[in-house]
């Protein structure tokens, strides 16, 4: 019994069908991710960002989108979708691997893909407040989608895993003509679950995550900011001047004990640029145009 017998797709049809009710932990963090990289401007500075590397013209959608149905069998039929330009296009594998990174890298859930596939292409706008329960059916095409059937998934909580274990070994021993598993199986779902084992904190507050990008784009940079003295000026942000501008953002009983110090908003700065290499490249790009 090898690993594909034993997966059979049955990764991505249950998480289909569950993910509203089971995951709500990774789809929180989905959502929050996309809140805000997107309402950043980070979303839309990656999509232009591919299209002007590939030199994609923005296309009109009615004309270069197409579905139809398809015949299937004796009486049933399957939705056949396809984009005319890129399936036609000589670089589309090349764009299809970066944009699979990009939303691998951004925490994002796999159907983002998608979204972001539009905005290049069509030039559809991003909305800031997605939830992911009802898209696990975007990226499940297995005739015409851009998106490869073994798209990764990004990581579960270690209660969402044992869930997804669990429906593991009941689908296999059915399969299995409800026979017991050999412990070569059990080790064999082992190893495969252990690979979806989450490797990345969810925000605890993405409105929070969100007001320190903000600061992040004038953080060390002559621009507008704020001292106590002259209130908003000409200055060169400091972390303490970034640390209050983000806190007078905030609702104040949001806010917890802690120190919101200018130390803490150095710490997070440079966990944020570790984990997410774009921030950094979208942060530059940003302060590049600031009027010094």
């Amino acid at each position: 019994m090898n690993q594909k017998a034993i997966t059979d797709n049955f990764l991505q049809e249950y998480v289909e069908s569950y993910f509203g009710s089971y995951f709500s932990q990774t789809r929180r963090l989905h959502s929050d991710y996309w809140y805000i990289w997107c309402k950043s401007g980070l979303l839309d500075f990656v999509c232009e960002k591919l299209r002007n590397k590939y030199n994609i013209t923005p296309l009109d959608y009615t004309a270069d989108y197409v579905n139809s149905e398809m015949p299937v069998g004796n009486f049933g039929s399957a939705t056949i979708e396809s984009h005319k330009f890129y399936d036609s296009w000589n670089r589309k594998e090349e764009l299809k691997k970066e944009l699979e990174e990009v939303v691998s890298q951004l925490r994002l859930h796999r159907s983002a893909f998608w979204f972001l596939f539009e905005k290049i292409f069509y030039n559809h706008p991003l909305e800031v407040n997605e939830s992911w329960s009802g898209n696990d059916f975007e990226t499940i095409r297995h005739l015409t989608s851009p998106v490869k059937e073994e798209f990764k998934l990004q990581g579960f909580t270690s209660k969402e895993i044992r869930k997804i274990k669990s429906e593991f070994s009941y689908n296999l021993k059915n399969k299995l003509g409800r026979r017991k598993l050999t412990i070569a199986e059990k080790q064999l779902i082992d190893g495969w679950c252990s690979q979806l084992l989450r490797k990345s904190r969810p925000p605890k507050d993405k409105e929070l995550i969100f007001q320190i990008v903000e600061q992040m784009k004038h953080y060390k940079h002559l621009s507008g900011g704020r001292d106590d003295i002259r209130g908003f000026a000409s200055v060169r942000q400091t972390a303490a001047i970034s640390a209050s501008e983000v806190l007078r953002q905030l609702p104040s009983d949001s806010l917890s004990d802690k120190d919101y110090s200018d130390a803490w908003f150095r710490v997070l700065v440079k966990d944020l640029y570790e984990r997410f290499p774009l921030l950094r490249e979208f942060i530059e790009n940003y302060q590049q145009k600031l009027v010094p």
